[in-house]
């Protein structure tokens, strides 16, 4: 994950994209795999009995800051409000592979937010440098997850902030 940062991940055309370039499908393949994978190992290893995404993504924002976490409700709330559909679930069972729509959902996240970040990277800039976190401008991760916290508060309602308004399919319906 950390060959690959947020920012270079990108969406062109409904096309992921590494490094700003259109990927080859084995590429594509290979970041499913391994982002799955090491989901699957931290939970495994730090956790007894975990069969959901919930735990092992909050370990890999911490200790990587790759992307934010199904952690808590209003995260998967601020998906939802996002137009994220099927995000705010109590359980999110973690996926045996990207071929099915919750697997899907995990690794192609991470593109989506990856083209929003680069799409509002000098608004987001500005934000972060005027904050009282300004360290947070090399954490996208991070910030992604703090700003759907916000988006979720069910009795604020936040604006929305993060969102995706995928044209007549599924928004996890990349190639």
């Amino acid at each position: 994950m950390a060959r690959v940062p947020l920012p270079e991940l990108t969406v062109v055309q409904q096309r992921r994209c590494l490094s700003g370039k259109p990927a080859a499908d084995a590429a594509l393949a290979s970041f499913d795999s391994n982002l799955l994978s090491v989901l699957r190992d931290l939970g495994n290893r730090l956790f007894v009995g975990n069969t959901n995404v919930t735990f092992p993504m909050k370990a890999l924002l911490l200790i990587t800051g790759f992307m934010p976490a199904l952690d808590s409700e209003r995260v998967r709330t601020g998906l939802e409000r996002g137009d994220f559909p099927g995000m705010n679930r109590t359980q999110y069972l973690l996926p045996a592979d990207a071929a099915h729509a919750d697997g899907k959902k995990i690794t192609r996240l991470p593109f989506l937010l990856g083209e929003c970040w680069t799409t509002c990277t000098q608004q987001l800039q500005e934000g972060l440098a005027n904050s009282s976190f300004p360290g947070l401008r090399e954490e996208p991760g991070r910030v992604f997850d703090i700003l759907l916290f916000m988006q979720g508060d069910k009795h604020k309602r936040n604006p929305i902030l993060v969102t995706c308004d995928p044209p007549d399919r599924d928004w996890y319906e990349l190639q």
